[in-house]
């Protein structure tokens, strides 16, 4: 089953978050077993530097998403060792990684909005068993700050952002079926069957117990 879900800044609290590139809005219904994510489509205000920017979901964060950087030497040697240099390169760790999705913004123009449609989708394996909420950043790419348009200080946020993510579902049946491996149940119900050997004890039970009162009552009289 297929899940769409609207998410604007301006639907969230804002005296708990007043900064609309930082807030948490939560699901209508909380979606269950969920195995993959789709970011369908972004609306972002014109800045005034068309640039890239990360759309940072705390509860859908993955490790398949990277960011390409440069190679410096690792601190465990010097650069002295330049014999070793070509095995030593290693990505920066600054770089900020782990994000849902990094999405272009539109520079300053006659449009209030850059809409642009993508293909960004996200596969969870393990799948992910209940979402209730969506944490939302919008973070500089480079290094997982909190984004701010820098280009005329003091740095601004974003204003009004609004996307359109959609869910793919599995159902997980309430009870898991038997493994094949396994006999078929012992039926409660037949003639050889617990119920049957149960009454049986029972009777046996009831017929000697009625005997020993019996017993007993004959030893009074006489």
């Amino acid at each position: 089953m297929d899940y769409l879900v609207y998410v604007d800044s301006n639907n969230r609290n804002q005296l708990l978050f007043p900064n609309s590139n930082n807030f948490t809005l939560y699901l209508t219904n909380p979606i269950k077993n969920i195995t993959k994510v789709e970011l369908l489509t972004a609306m972002l205000p014109g800045m005034n530097t068309s640039q890239f920017i990360t759309l940072d979901i705390l509860e859908l964060r993955t490790p398949n998403n990277l960011t390409a950087d440069q190679l410096v030497l690792s601190n465990k040697f010097s650069a002295a060792n330049t014999h070793l240099i070509n095995n030593l390169m290693v990505p920066t760790a600054n770089a900020f990684y782990g994000s849902f999705a990094t999405v272009p913004v539109k520079v300053q123009g006659s449009d209030e909005f850059f809409n642009a449609n993508y293909r960004v989708s996200i596969n969870y394996p393990s799948r992910i068993d209940k979402l209730d909420r969506l944490t939302v950043t919008w973070r500089q790419p480079n290094n997982g700050s909190i984004f701010y348009d820098n280009t005329y200080p003091p740095g601004v946020d974003l204003g009004r952002t609004m996307f359109l993510l959609r869910f793919e579902t599995i159902m997980v049946p309430t009870e898991p079926e038997r493994p094949t491996s396994l006999p078929d149940p012992v039926p409660w119900d037949g003639v050889n069957g617990p119920r049957t050997k149960v009454y049986i004890l029972l009777a046996i039970a009831v017929v000697g117990l009625l005997v020993i009162i019996s017993i007993k009552n004959r030893k009074k009289v006489l």
